[in-house]
């Protein structure tokens, strides 16, 4: 590629990053779209887990913590991130404020790989070489699933951004000696925004105590530590246990003990995903390199990727939509660049811009194809969330107004006064750890008595075994075949046998108002619609 003038060099830090901001902004404006287009209007995440943060974000304003006033429960995935939510709970745009932040979050990444990309390949070169930054930098959108993240409404986005600032400050210091502004603070929020990120953070920190900055990282990484054991302390002083219950949920490693079995078990299953194993050789390329590399920065550097990586293979998780492992694939592609940065300023030697961008696309391709393929899968994603969890919570808000238990928490709690039950655990430890120790049924119907639920809303392949005095009544269908939900089919089940006929009815009365695409099947012949009794609203 032909370098360009001085002059037209110096400016291009400020232009670099405008084509792959378009980008993202485009993509992001045509998935919404999309969504919008398949929800007749209504915008929902592709996943219901974000409506936990929210739910979690409104109760947050009143004082308290969890999804039902009054009852302590810890069901985020993050320490930080209900927090963040907080500022936005007064305003109409409230329900959009995961998105719009996870919109600044992928910016922010953006401009973290633009400026590794610039450090690649603005060094000993005259001009900058700006369109191989812009275009390393477009590249980097997909290679690192950002649209479709952003759409989850999750935290995962700013994990992101956090682990590719954190990269971009290790580039630089191994280049400069010097430590920038934003490397300290990022090693120690980013384990607060997801727990992960301490797989970044105390490697980055040994790191940067190898290259003679120890009084700086070593605080920053005992404040990280600190920070996640104080949120665990909080959690004690309200009853719940250290870790939230989402976590020893979703997590098998905690799930399993720790033992050295569900270790083992987790490394296996990683393994046979096609991003962990990609990840894998990724980190044991890393580890080459932290031995076989010429100068010792690089060798540093390599090593921080191999810990990092290989930590996310060792105890961390894959799959559902993809989102687990971004943060460590925009990892690997930084350091790559960060590392090759030789071979590729004289790969680039004499090369068009077409034959690059051919190459880096084939690159992207053959690294982060599930990431493209969820370009496309991202709008029917959302319309699962619409047509299953929206609707449940409508039933919940609109027809019961009551009680009722679930093991998708995040729609049907949010704005929703009335308490609901989490019978898979992500927001009641006692239901978590009766799931996974009772072989018998009955502790749900306890849980359920005792909380005044008439109505579950439940998943059959998550509950193949209820307690029989649970009446079934209908069930709602996805139709056509899901993308992100967990199961096709929700079965709605009467806890007291006495109130089935009337709760049947209702449900028959709502069936009326679904979306085309979902169908209800009723599964109890119904009586003649009744209401069900609306308790007093609280004082």
């Amino acid at each position: 590629m032909a370098a360009e003038e001085p002059a037209r060099g110096r400016r291009s830090p400020s232009r670099t990053a405008l084509p792959a901001l378009a980008l993202f902004a485009i993509l992001l404006a045509v998935e919404v779209a999309g969504i919008l287009a398949r929800n007749g209007g209504r915008f929902t995440y592709t996943l219901d887990d974000p409506y936990i943060h929210l739910a979690i974000a409104e109760n947050l304003v009143h004082g308290h913590y969890g999804v039902n006033l009054g009852e302590p429960s810890s069901p985020a995935s993050s320490a930080l991130w209900p927090f963040l939510l907080v500022p936005f709970a007064s305003l109409s745009l409230f329900e959009l404020s995961p998105l719009l932040l996870n919109a600044v979050a992928a910016g922010a990444a953006i401009l973290s790989a633009r400026g590794l990309f610039e450090e690649v390949f603005s060094r000993d070169v005259v001009a900058g070489r700006p369109a191989a930054v812009a275009l390393a930098t477009v590249l980097f959108v997909p290679a690192t699933n950002l649209v479709p993240l952003v759409l989850t409404g999750m935290e995962h986005v700013a994990q992101l951004a956090l682990a590719s600032a954190v990269v971009l400050g290790l580039a630089r210091e191994a280049r400069t000696g010097r430590l920038d502004g934003w490397l300290l603070p990022a090693l120690v929020v980013g384990p607060l925004v997801r727990y992960e990120l301490l797989a970044v953070t105390l490697p980055a920190a040994l790191v940067l105590s190898l290259r003679g900055h120890a009084r700086r990282a070593v605080p920053a990484a005992s404040l990280a530590v600190a920070g996640i054991a104080a949120f665990s302390l909080w959690l004690v002083s309200m009853g719940l246990g250290p870790l939230p219950t989402s976590v020893l949920a979703k997590w098998r490693v905690a799930a399993g003990g720790a033992r050295l079995s569900s270790l083992l078990d987790n490394v296996g299953r990683n393994l046979a995903n096609r991003q962990g194993a990609v990840l894998a050789v990724a980190a044991a390329a890393f580890l080459a390199g932290a031995l076989l590399a010429r100068e010792r920065p690089d060798r540093l550097l390599a090593a921080f990727g191999a810990m990092a990586l290989g930590l996310q293979v060792a105890v961390g998780r894959f799959g559902w939509l993809e989102r687990y492992e971004d943060w460590a694939v925009a990892t690997a592609f930084l350091l790559v660049a960060a590392l090759a940065r030789r071979s590729l300023q004289s790969w680039l030697d004499g090369r068009g811009l077409a034959s690059v961008a051919f190459a880096g696309l084939a690159l992207v391709t053959a690294v982060s194809w599930p990431y493209l393929r969820l370009l496309g899968k991202a709008p029917l994603a959302a319309n699962d969330v619409f047509l299953q969890q929206y609707q449940l919570h409508r039933i919940a808000t609109e027809v019961v107004r009551g009680p009722v238990a679930v093991n998708d928490l995040g729609w049907v709690s949010f704005r929703n006064p009335e308490y609901v039950l989490d019978l898979l655990g992500l927001a009641s430890r006692e239901a978590l750890e009766s799931r996974k120790t009772e072989r018998e049924p009955r502790w749900m119907d306890d849980l359920a008595r005792r909380h005044g639920v008439r109505l579950a809303m439940l998943y059959p392949s998550f509950f193949p075994s209820v307690p029989r005095t649970w009446t079934p009544v209908g069930r709602l269908l996805l139709g056509r075949p899901k993308v992100g939900a967990a199961d096709d089919t929700v079965v709605f089940l009467a806890v007291d046998p006495a109130t089935a006929p009337g709760i049947a009815a209702l449900l028959d009365g709502f069936a009326r108002t679904l979306p085309p695409e979902a169908r209800y099947e009723p599964l109890l012949r119904t009586a003649p619609p009744v209401r069900l009794p609306v308790p007093d609203p609280p004082p």
